[in-house]
């Protein structure tokens, strides 16, 4: 738990100094859901949440971080752990954003085009996206696994501007007859989440157990 905690604590830095300008943009487009009625600009600060956890992975790649990472007591189940747990905090920025403009836009009298229940249902979309990108982030690097979520990013944008797809709100029950379908879509998106983190595990491992079983060989035939 403490090795994930100073993974946590490294991630933290990386955003800071590297990923503060998506805080500004989000902010931006969290503003103008308060005088422009359309799902999209609710939905943009949500959605640059899904990029965080594969540009974090993308600076450590850059950085050599996974050798260096080698050479500390930290295993693998940490290192994948770590950046699941980001990807779960990912989301939380954007939606408070919202929520923000949300009480501002009432206070004024305009409300968000999407209420609570559908936020929440976008917050999702970052966990989505990281659950199908990471693992190939950690088996294959991080530039295929960009380029599936510029892909998904895209069809999800194509959805919003079909006929209809403005609409996302009215898509989903309000209040209490809500609450279920929303947990059912959690929960499963939460599996696939889960079922993410063991198959980036499995991905992972061989290749960073090869090499250093390797070097232990190496080793042993040296000191014989």
């Amino acid at each position: 738990m403490r090795c994930i905690g100073g993974l946590l604590l490294k991630d933290w830095y990386a955003a800071r100094r590297r990923c503060w300008p998506l805080l500004p943009i989000a902010a931006v487009f969290a503003a103008c859901t308060v005088y422009a009625d359309s799902a999209w600009f609710a939905a943009y600060p949500l959605l640059l949440g899904a990029m965080l956890p594969v540009t974090l992975q993308a600076y450590d790649d850059a950085c050599g971080f996974p050798r260096f990472a080698a050479a500390l007591p930290v295993s693998r189940r940490a290192l994948v752990g770590a950046r699941y747990v980001t990807a779960l905090l990912a989301p939380l920025p954007g939606a408070a954003l919202l929520l923000l403009a949300g009480l501002i836009g009432a206070a004024f009298g305009r409300p968000l085009p999407l209420g609570a229940g559908a936020i929440a249902a976008l917050s999702l979309l970052p966990l989505l996206f990281s659950a199908l990108a990471l693992p190939l982030a950690f088996r294959f690097g991080t530039e295929r696994a960009r380029l599936l979520t510029v892909v998904l990013l895209g069809a999800l944008c194509v959805l919003v501007m079909l006929p209809g797809g403005h609409g996302i709100a009215l898509s989903l029950p309000s209040g209490a007859a809500g609450y279920g379908p929303l947990a059912a879509l959690a929960a499963a998106v939460l599996a696939l989440l889960a079922l993410s983190y063991l198959a980036a595990l499995k991905l992972y491992a061989p290749r960073a157990g090869g090499r250093a079983a390797q070097a232990r060989g190496a080793g042993r035939t040296r000191i014989q």
